[in-house]
């Protein structure tokens, strides 16, 4: 898997960043310029999380430049499925409430 998208409605690029920093072989995580909301090094390859047109209700992570990568973003898009933010933690919570 070259890249993979997330929606940005409930994740902050410092909430991203934090995510990212636990996928050994990441580096660099720094704010990016124009849809580059961010870039980073994963495994010695720039990559970059882009907010398509620069408003968009999701964002893309992958390389910098796709069309010369062989990347392999598996390990980072795992990351992202095991993280559970403040929204779904109280979802979760108010849920279990209600069957109690």
């Amino acid at each position: 898997m070259l890249a993979f998208e997330i929606g940005n409605t409930f994740i902050t690029l410092a909430v991203i960043s934090k995510i990212l920093y636990t996928v050994r072989g990441v580096s660099s995580v720094r704010p990016g310029g124009a849809d580059d909301r961010l870039v980073f090094e994963f495994e010695g390859e720039s990559c970059v999380v882009n907010e398509p047109f620069g408003d968009n209700s999701r964002y893309w992570i992958g390389p910098a430049f796709p069309e010369r990568s062989n990347l392999d973003a598996r390990q980072l898009q795992q990351a992202f499925e095991r993280h559970t933010g403040t929204i779904r933690r109280f979802m979760n919570a108010m849920f279990r409430r209600k069957k109690a």
